[in-house]
C-alpha cells in the first residue's frame, strides 16, 4: 500500500511540474493535444491506472488509522488535488475530447486484474454489450496519440469529481446517522419507566 502511495505521489509531482511548463491558452482545440509534453504522454497511462487504483482503495485508505501513515496519506491528496487544479486550468473539460469508444492500451493489461476493478469503474473494461473493443484491434485512423492523451487527462478529472461526490456521500450518511441518533436520544430522555418508584435511571 505504502509503495503504491509514493509512486503515485512521485509520478503526480513530475505531472505537476510538466502541467505548470505547459501553455494551452489561445491554442485551439484541435492543436490542444500537441501541448502535451513528451514527459505528460509516458507517465499519463501510469497515471490513469494509479487513480482507478486509489478510487477501488479510498475506503483502505480512509480507514487507515496508523499515525506513520497519515502525513503520506495528506502529502499525496495535496498533490492530486493541486494536479487536477491544473489539469482544469490548462485542459478545460470542455475542450477535451468525449469518452472513447474502446479501451485504450493500458485497461488491455489489466483486464480482469483484481486491484483495480471495482463496481464504480467497470465502465473502463465493459460497456452494455460486455468487453470493450481493444485498442489493438481498432483501426489506425481511429488511434490517434493525441486524443487519447487528452482523454487519460479527462478520465484523472472523472475519478477526482467521482472521489469527491463519494466523500460527500460519505458525509452524508454520517450526519444523517448523528441527527437520527441525536433525536432518538430527545424521545428516550422524554419516556418515563412504568414502575417509577422502581427505576434506578435519571430520566424519571
Amino acid at each position: 500500500m505504502r509503495l503504491n502511495i509514493r509512486t503515485f505521489l512521485a509520478l503526480l509531482l513530475v505531472l505537476e511540474d510538466e502541467l505548470k511548463l505547459c501553455e494551452t491558452e489561445g491554442v485551439k482545440q484541435k492543436s490542444l493535444s500537441n501541448s502535451v509534453a513528451p514527459t505528460m504522454q509516458r507517465i499519463l497511462p501510469v497515471l490513469r491506472l494509479y487513480s482507478s487504483w486509489l478510487f477501488k482503495n479510498i475506503s483502505v485508505l480512509a480507514n487507515d488509522v496508523d499515525p506513520t501513515f497519515a502525513p503520506l496519506q495528506a502529502e499525496l491528496w495535496s498533490a492530486f488535488a493541486r494536479t487536477l487544479s491544473l489539469i482544469n486550468a490548462k485542459f478545460a473539460p470542455d475542450r477535451l475530447p468525449s469518452p472513447l469508444e474502446f479501451m485504450l492500451e493500458e485497461d488491455e493489461d489489466t483486464i480482469g486484474f483484481k486491484a483495480l476493478h471495482c463496481d464504480e469503474n467497470q465502465h473502463i473494461w465493459y460497456n452494455e454489450r460486455g468487453l470493450r473493443p481493444r485498442w489493438h484491434d481498432m483501426p489506425a485512423q481511429q488511434r490517434n496519440v493525441g486524443t487519447e492523451m487528452l482523454s487519460r487527462l479527462r478520465d484523472l478529472l472523472t475519478v477526482g469529481v467521482a472521489l469527491v461526490v463519494d466523500q460527500v456521500k460519505r458525509l452524508l450518511v454520517l450526519v444523517v446517522c448523528s441527527l437520527w441518533l441525536t433525536q432518538l436520544t430527545v424521545r428516550t430522555s422524554r419516556l418515563r419507566c412504568r414502575e417509577p418508584r422502581l427505576c434506578v435511571c435519571s430520566c424519571c
